[in-house]
This record gives C-alpha cells, sequence and structure tokens, in this order.
C-alpha cells in the first residue's frame, strides 16, 4: 500500500493480489494475465463481474487520457469479492502541467493527481483483475473504450479485441 499511496479500498475482501510482469504475448481476443493464460480464457459465468467507473480527461479514449478508476469485483452470483479505486497521474500536457480536463465533471485538480502512479504503474493489477470476467459499467461503451485503448498501447490487450461487457445505462432504458 505505501508503494500506492492513492491506492484505496472501501471494503476489504481478502488480500490484494500480487502484481506479476506484463504478458509477453497479446495474441488472445480478451484481457488475459498470468492468471488467465490467453490460450484459455476463462468463462465469464464462473468468473464472476467486474464493475467499473472512469474518470477521463475527455471524451475520446484516443486523445484523452484515465484520471480515476473504481472497480468491484464480484463472484457470479453478484457478491462482492474486492473493491479498489486509484487516481491516475496522467503525465504533463504541452504546457508542462498535469491536464486534468473537465474539473467541474469529476471534481479533480491537478494537485490530486501529481503524487498519484500512472497507468503503467497500476496496469498489471488492473488487468490481473478484469481477466475472463464481464466488464459492468454504465455507459459500457465509454469505460470499456478507454480500457481498450489503453491495455492495448501497453500490450495487454490484442488489437480488435472485444471485451464482454453489460451496460446498465442500456439496461436501464429497457
Amino acid at each position: 500500500m505505501s508503494a500506492m499511496p492513492f491506492y484505496r479500498r472501501s471494503r476489504s475482501f481478502g488480500p490484494l493480489p500480487t502484481v506479476g510482469p506484463a504478458p509477453q504475448s497479446a495474441n488472445a481476443s480478451v484481457l488475459h494475465s498470468a492468471a488467465t493464460p490467453a490460450s484459455q480464457p476463462a468463462d465469464p459465468c464462473e468468473v464472476g463481474y467486474a464493475v467499473v467507473d472512469l474518470e477521463t480527461t475527455g471524451l475520446s479514449p484516443a486523445t484523452d487520457a484515465i484520471l480515476e478508476i473504481g472497480l468491484v469485483l464480484t463472484a457470479p452470483d453478484g457478491t462482492p469479492q474486492r473493491t479498489w479505486s486509484t487516481l491516475i497521474n496522467p503525465g504533463a500536457g504541452p504546457d508542462g502541467a498535469i491536464e486534468v480536463g473537465p474539473t467541474f465533471i469529476h471534481g479533480l485538480l491537478p494537485d490530486d493527481l501529481a503524487g498519484a502512479p500512472s497507468l503503467d504503474d497500476v496496469a498489471d493489477l488492473l488487468v490481473r483483475d478484469l481477466a475472463g470476467r464481464v466488464v459492468v459499467a454504465h455507459n459500457a461503451r465509454f469505460d470499456v473504450g478507454f480500457l481498450t485503448q489503453a491495455l492495448g498501447t501497453r500490450g495487454h490487450l490484442a488489437r480488435g479485441a472485444r471485451v464482454p461487457r453489460v451496460c446498465t445505462m442500456e439496461w436501464a432504458r429497457h
């Protein structure tokens, strides 16, 4: 915990996973980690769900960055297993300052992110927790778009991969 002072657990559901090296191959069509070999992706019905909420600098995964990650991991029956969140330092923008985007939406300021880990620092943990799970998010297209862009550029996701997801925004419309 001291290595990531912005890592927060709102509830304790057991020990934190040990983060290992990033996978060497990005040939899988789903998120992969040492816990879920790329050749045998886990059945999401057996693994469970990853409820995700992101805060970002903007609306485009190609040009904007993740500023905060909130994650609740559940068993297939919905029982919470682990909850964590972290602020993310997106790095300095062209003017040398940390870019935070629309503060009026997420309330984050450059000083809030100054000592936070980078996405590279937490990518292995994120992949380990997402591997094989169905991602659940409100406006899943947005959050999964940012996750696939960010993790794909770091070699954790194959190009064109489809991440299984449930969108609570779409669900609420029906």
